[in-house]
Order: C-alpha cells, then structure tokens, then sequence
C-alpha cells in the first residue's frame, strides 16, 4: 500500500503596519514550501517604493527546515542591498531554538512581538527589548 502524501500547510499574506510592509508567514516552511515563501518576499520587497523594509511575522510558523533558513538570510541580504532592513518577529518556542542554534539570531533582526519590532529605532536593527528578548 503506498501512502498519501499531504503537502505541508503554508500560507502568506501581506499587509502594512505604519509605513512598513509585512509579511505574515504561517505553516511550514521546507524544501517545497521555501520557494514559495522566497516569492512572497520578492513580491513584497519589489513592491514597496520605499527603501526596501520589511517586517516578516513568523509567529504562525510551525516548522522551518535549512531551505527555509536560507530563504531568510537571503531575504536580509536583498532588504540590505536595497538599503532596507529586515525585521523578523519570531517568539519562544522551536523556530527561535534553530535560529539560536545555528547562529541566525547574530545576523538577523530577532523580536519577539510585533510591538518590539515596530519600536526597534536603532541602525543595527536589534532594539535592548529585543537583544534580552532573543539571547
């Protein structure tokens, strides 16, 4: 008997909070599901006429693998290039674990509530709640 196979859930949605885009991911991100994760951000980074800013709220997501990893460090170089900053809301729970693990939080904007992303004001893009907040 060969058994069903169920895609993994994943959905996005944009919207703006203030002057900035934002990216609500939610599901899980893998090998098939980054590519699509990787287009939302493209579209959203491109369509904003700003310098190239953006939230990506991450509280709804269940599961990240390395594909999904990659897709955000990618995302924080095209923001960068651009002039941007990319600001990622991630609370406790297991997406933080792997992004302390493999040392993400060093290089990505890390807060724990969109409330602390939004008061984030400082050029390294890690505000004192969010750096005590992230480890």
């Amino acid at each position: 008997m060969v058994a069903d196979y169920t895609p993994p859930l994943f959905s996005a949605s944009s919207l703006h909070t203030g002057p900035w885009p934002v990216l609500e991911v939610a599901g899980e991100i893998d090998l098939a599901t980054a590519p699509q994760l990787q287009d939302h951000l493209i579209e959203v980074i491109d369509g904003h006429d700003r310098s190239a800013d953006l939230i990506l709220d991450m509280t709804k997501v269940e599961f990240c693998d390395a594909s999904g990893l990659r897709v955000l460090v990618r995302a924080h170089r095209w923001t960068q290039q651009r002039g941007g900053r990319l600001l990622l809301i991630c609370p406790e729970g297991p997406l933080l674990r792997i992004l302390r693990i493999t040392t993400l939080t060093n290089l990505l904007s890390v807060h724990p509530t969109m409330e602390h992303a939004l008061a984030d004001e400082y050029g390294c893009g890690r505000s004192p709640a969010a750096r005590s907040a992230v480890g």
